[in-house]
């Protein structure tokens, strides 16, 4: 099957959420056709490319990664907790690179903040109540399989060429449309709390930022916690390895 046809046969498995995503992305960015395309095609990759450095050698020491391969080999409330953390730090950076960028007269206009938030909590539930918590299908089991395949969303797996061998086909993303409806309630509340109900806007923003880095400080923290309990346990085992041999 060639690659048209395969694009082909996503959107029409899954026209009902693309349709959707379209009219959320469409009414978020000011009822602008290109920008909803651009702003949402760039947010969702952030998504497939940011969970996809969480897995290279090459970027494995970095907060992101300790903490999102350890949330891998453990199912603790501190491990779902520090990956929604983690997942919010990596989607929602880029919030922060608009802002600071826009000091020095410069605006990333594909870089919308309430598309990206929009994505995060798609992301971030998707991840941790339909494959985690409801195991809707096997996708992602996949991926905690085969760390390099199914990194997710679907399409770019097809397009990157990451998707596991076992689920070869197309995921029907129909269980998203719920998690879509919700976070783009909570969005557009947002939006208009900031546009309408706010009387100074750069306060809110500096807030964000502010809890923006209070957030990293937490994951910074989460780290060495998980370090020390890593070199406790290697401690532990080699303690129990020379008794043995005594």
């Amino acid at each position: 099957m060639n690659n048209k046809l395969d694009y082909l046969s996503f959107f029409k498995l899954n026209y009902k959420s693309c349709i959707l995503y379209f009219i959320c992305s469409f009414i978020l960015c000011d009822y602008n056709f290109v920008m909803a395309i651009v702003c949402f095609l760039y947010g969702y990759f952030v998504c497939y490319l940011g969970h996809c450095i969480m897995h290279i050698d090459l970027f494995y020491l970095n907060i992101h990664s300790i903490s999102h391969v350890y949330h891998h080999h453990n199912s603790s409330l501190f491990a779902y907790l520090l990956n929604y953390i983690i997942e919010y730090l990596t989607i929602t950076n880029n919030i922060v690179i608009k802002y600071v960028v826009k000091q020095f007269g410069y605006n990333y206009l594909f870089i919308n903040e309430w598309i990206i938030l929009f994505l995060y909590l798609i992301y971030t539930t998707v991840h941790n109540i339909n494959y985690s918590i409801f195991k809707v299908n096997d996708y992602h089991v996949k991926h905690h399989q085969d760390e390099s395949s199914n990194i997710g969303p679907d399409i770019f797996d097809f397009l990157c060429g990451s998707k596991n061998k076992e689920t070869f086909q197309h995921e029907c993303i129909d269980h998203y449309i719920p998690n879509i409806i919700i976070a783009f309630i909570i969005v557009l509340s947002l939006k208009f709390i900031y546009f309408y109900c706010c009387t100074n806007q750069e306060i809110l923003c500096n807030i964000f930022i502010f809890l923006f880095f209070v957030t990293n400080i937490i994951a910074v923290l989460s780290c060495i916690y998980i370090f020390i309990m890593q070199i406790d346990e290697k401690i532990n085992l080699n303690k129990e390895k020379i008794e043995f041999k005594f």
